[in-house]
C-alpha cells in the first residue's frame, strides 16, 4: 500500500513523499479553480493537506503551466495504465485547500 514520508526544510515547508500509490480519479477545470487540474490518490495526502486530492497547478500559480500540464499528463497516463506512482507534495502551497504536487514519478 502507500507510504507517507515527511521531509522538512529550513523554510519550514514540508515535502510529503507519498510512495507506491495509484491515481483513482483525475479532474480538470475550465478555470483556475482547484489549480485547473488535480488527481485523487489511493491514500490520504497527509499533514496540512485536504483528503486524497493534490493539484498540479495547471493555472500556473506554483509552477509554469507547461510543467504543470506535463506532470498532469504523466498522472493521466498512470491512471489510464493503472501504474503506481510516487508523488512529492508541498504542504505549504495550497490551491483552494489542496496541496501542490511538485513532482511525480511513474513506475511498474
Amino acid at each position: 500500500m502507500g507510504t507517507l514520508i515527511g521531509i522538512g526544510t529550513l523554510s519550514h515547508a514540508e515535502i510529503l513523499t507519498i510512495k507506491d500509490v495509484t491515481i483513482t480519479r483525475t479532474v480538470t477545470t475550465s478555470d483556475s479553480l482547484l489549480g485547473g487540474c488535480m488527481v485523487f490518490l489511493s491514500v490520504p495526502v497527509g499533514t496540512g493537506c485536504t483528503g486524497n486530492f493534490v493539484t498540479f497547478s495547471c493555472s500556473g500559480n506554483f509552477t509554469t503551466k507547461d510543467r504543470a500540464y506535463r506532470m498532469f499528463d504523466m498522472a493521466q497516463m498512470a491512471y489510464a495504465m493503472n501504474q503506481r506512482v510516487t508523488v512529492y507534495v508541498d504542504n505549504t502551497n495550497l490551491q483552494n485547500g489542496y496541496c501542490f504536487a511538485k513532482k511525480i514519478a511513474v513506475y511498474n
